[in-house]
C-alpha cells in the first residue's frame, strides 16, 4: 500500500484551501446581507491572521523519537514509522490488537500491505484519517509507515491531536510487537483423544 507523504507542500495546500474557505464564507455573508458588515471583515481578518500564525509554527517540522518509533509533525499533519519485532505477515494481527485497545481509533481497512483507521469528531477537530503501510525488513522484522491527517483538508492546526494519535499508534505497535504472542499456526495435526 502506498501512503501519500506529509510535507510542507501539503501544509501549503491546506493553507490555500483555508483562505478559499474563508473567502467563500465572507462572500456568502455579503450575498446574504447585501453589504460587507464590519464584523464579517473583522472575522475574516482574525481567521487569516490566526492561520498565518499556525502555518508559521507548522512550517518547521517537529521531530519526535523514542525507542522503536519516530514522528515528524507539520501542524495538523504528521507521519512516522515504527519498527516491529515481528514478520510482516504478523503485523495485521498486531495492528488489530492495537486498534481494539484504543477506543478513539476505529480500524477501517486492514490488509497485508497496510490499511486505514479514523477517529471521530471532538472539541479540537472534525476527526482524523490514519493510513499505514507495512514493509518487511531483511532481518525478519518489519516496519510500519503511517500518516495522520485531519478529515477536513483545510485544517492547519488541530492543537496536537493528530500528533498524539499517531504517536500513540506507533508506540503501541512497537510495544505490542515486543510481547510474546501465541503462534498463529500449528506445525502438525491436533492430538486426538
Amino acid at each position: 500500500m502506498d501512503i501519500k507523504p506529509v510535507t510542507r507542500k501539503s501544509l501549503v495546500g491546506a493553507l490555500a484551501l483555508w483562505f478559499v474557505y474563508v473567502g467563500l464564507v465572507v462572500l456568502l455573508f455579503r450575498w446574504a446581507s447585501g453589504e460587507f458588515a464590519p464584523f464579517i471583515v473583522a472575522a475574516a481578518v482574525v481567521a487569516g491572521v490566526s492561520v498565518a500564525i499556525f502555518s508559521v509554527v507548522a512550517w518547521r517540522p517537529g521531530v519526535r523519537r523514542d525507542e522503536g518509533w519516530e514522528l515528524t509533525v507539520y501542524g495538523a499533519r504528521c507521519q512516522g514509522r515504527a519498527h516491529l519485532d515481528v514478520p510482516a505477515e504478523d503485523v495485521p494481527g498486531v495492528v488489530d490488537r492495537v486498534c481494539q485497545g484504543n477506543e478513539e481509533l476505529g480500524l477501517r481497512t486492514l490488509a497485508v500491505q497496510g490499511g486505514a483507521a479514523a477517529t471521530g469528531p471532538s472539541f479540537r477537530s472534525w476527526g482524523e484519517r490514519l493510513r499505514f503501510a507495512i514493509r518487511p525488513s531483511s532481518d525478519g522484522s518489519s516496519e510500519v509507515e503511517a500518516t495522520c491527517r485531519p478529515l477536513v483538508p483545510f485544517v492547519v492546526s488541530d492543537w496536537g491531536r493528530s500528533e498524539r494519535i499517531l504517536r500513540q499508534f506507533l508506540r503501541d505497535l512497537h510495544e505490542e510487537s515486543l510481547r510474546p504472542q501465541a503462534p498463529s499456526h500449528t506445525a502438525g495435526p491436533s492430538p486426538t483423544a
